[in-house]
């Protein structure tokens, strides 16, 4: 989705995607979509660098390699914020690795620690977002998780087929096409629709593109694929 969408008009150079994991990558196939991606312990270089992303790359060399394949978490949002401030893209994907990296570890503490830290950095983000022309009263926030984990003392670390309950995700979505709804109860949906909800909330027609695609969530209150083409092109 995000390679299809930065070829649409008005989105040439307007999408990017941070990670934790190195393998984004290859998930976003940066190679084959020019899709900026910037993954893993890979030092900033986006001149002209801010005071943050200079503070980070000298601590780099000095940061223990807990995972060789995963950043912590740290590196990710303070890149992702700076490349927000900078390019002003219409869809930035970032993801974060440390709470699934901290369970895996059967470190509960530093999990929640990590959660913590999450929920901060949705915090700024949110508040980033509104308080910046262009974004500000236009942006839509979704949140959501690749997997879920094991419902047990002994099987909460993992995930997998095998893993009973890990079959169980969740998303959340804010912004100005989506009512304020709260938690919804009886809703079938599925991990794969975050793709067509992403591309609809910025004015854009995934699934209808796309026929293998699943249709976009239900909390997205306006139906992209009856607007007349150009309508709410400059939501993020």
């Amino acid at each position: 989705m995000l390679e299809w969408l930065s070829r649409r008009p008005g989105f040439e150079g307007k999408v990017a995607a941070f990670g934790t994991w190195d393998v984004l990558y290859s998930i976003v196939n940066a190679e084959r979509s020019k899709v900026p991606v910037v993954a893993g312990w890979k030092p900033f270089t986006d001149e002209p660098l801010t005071e943050g992303e200079k503070a980070v790359n000298a601590l780099l060399p000095e940061l223990p390699r807990i995972w060789p394949d995963n950043a912590l978490d740290v590196v990710t949002t303070t890149g992702a914020l700076a490349y927000l401030r900078k390019h002003r893209p219409r869809v930035l994907y970032v993801m974060l690795g440390e709470t699934d990296e901290w369970a895996h570890a059967r470190r509960y503490d530093l999990y929640l620690d990590a959660a913590a830290r999450s929920d901060a950095f949705l915090k700024t983000l949110w508040e980033t977002l509104q308080s910046t022309p262009g974004y500000a009263g236009s942006t839509s926030l979704v949140v959501t998780t690749d997997h879920g984990r094991g419902d047990t003392k002994l099987n909460w670390t993992n995930h997998g087929e095998e893993v009973e309950g890990a079959e169980f995700v969740w998303a959340a979505v804010i912004g100005p096409r989506t009512a304020p709804q709260g938690v919804r109860k009886g809703v079938e949906t599925t991990q794969s629709q975050i793709a067509a909800t992403v591309a609809a909330l910025v004015g854009e027609d995934y699934h209808g593109a796309v026929a293998r695609s699943a249709p976009k969530l239900p909390v997205v209150d306006r139906d992209v694929s009856r607007e007349k083409p150009g309508s709410h092109r400059g939501e993020r």
